[in-house]
């Protein structure tokens, strides 16, 4: 698609290196394991707590009900409305068992009345977290004249950055390390199963879709025809992603919406047309609506028209 078209082709984004949000398997076990304060332990419980459950958000954890042993876990999750579903680990039943809550699974956060409540908790453990690490005490200048000196407790950090939403981002790239599709079935549902650095809900790789259209936006893939001179070449790029993330084709006649191919000579028209791929996306269960473009992830495709086009 040429710029007159699409003008933001005049355009590149600079890509800036991510700041590192997760920690490595020895780092995991090092907090896990750490001899830490009595006050800092129940912080350290909850972000174990999370991990172990596929990285759960703090917010989503907090709200769980509680369950019986060998029961289920199911929410949404409160950023998305993603319906997760998944098994819970005997390390993380250990957790549970100790910070029962009386209505909810723990009773981290439980008390906490109101919005201010809850984000000055979470602060409060992402301080405890970053205080990580042995300590020792110094003596410093009171404040105010003639005050005395008084004494102040220092900590060496382990993890000075570190803060609850790692243990989000370390699942996700623990997964990744580990191919999440190799070991999902034992610990989530495969269409719910969510990861910031890898997704495959429903046995697709979402990733891997990204990753081809970041390779060839720019430089065609010669394997594939291009339509750009005949109606737009857009469908037919994102048939191809969807493909390389794991999209089976589906036979049949190609004018039919029911079906989703392409070979050497011929495609579909769901493959190169909008219309028709979004009507097989929806038919085939391939592809669910969404109520709100800001629940659009890594993999997912919106299809856009304008306010008074009848198509």
């Amino acid at each position: 698609m040429g710029a007159e078209v699409y003008p933001f082709r005049r355009f590149k984004i600079k890509k800036e290196k991510t700041m590192k949000r997760s920690l490595t398997v020895q780092d995991l076990r090092r907090l896990r394991d750490y001899p830490c304060e009595k006050w800092q332990r129940v912080y350290v419980d909850m972000f174990m707590l999370s991990f172990y459950l596929c990285g759960i958000n703090m917010v989503d954890l907090v709200a769980l009900p509680k369950i019986k042993r060998g029961s289920l876990i199911e929410f949404r999750r409160s950023k998305t409305g993603v319906p997760c579903r998944m098994k819970v680990p005997e390390v993380a039943w250990e957790i549970i068992d100790r910070y029962g809550g009386r209505d909810r699974l723990v009773s981290f956060g439980e008390d906490c009345c109101s919005v201010e409540a809850w984000h000055n908790r979470l602060h409060r453990m992402n301080m405890a977290l970053q205080k990580i690490g042995p300590s020792s005490y110094t003596y410093v200048k009171a404040k105010g004249r003639g005050r005395n000196m008084k004494r102040k407790k220092v900590y060496v950090s382990l993890f000075p950055e570190l803060t609850s939403y790692w243990a989000r981002h370390t699942w996700a790239t623990l997964a990744a390390e580990s191919d999440v599709p190799e070991i999902e079935a034992s610990i989530i549902k495969p269409d719910v199963m969510e990861g910031d650095k890898v997704s495959t809900r429903s046995g697709y790789n979402y990733q891997a879709m990204a990753t081809y259209l970041e390779k060839y936006w720019s430089n065609y893939n010669p394997a594939y025809r291009s339509f750009a001179g005949k109606g737009g070449d857009c469908t037919n790029f994102v048939s191809q992603a969807l493909r390389a993330g794991g999209w089976a084709d589906k036979s049949g006649w190609y004018k039919s919406s029911d079906n989703w191919w392409y070979n050497e000579t011929n495609q579909t028209w769901s493959w190169v047309n909008v219309d028709y791929l979004g009507t097989f996306a929806r038919s085939s269960g391939r592809c669910t609506m969404l109520d709100n473009v800001w629940k659009l992830r890594v993999g997912d495709f919106l299809q856009v028209k304008a306010a008074n086009a009848t198509r």
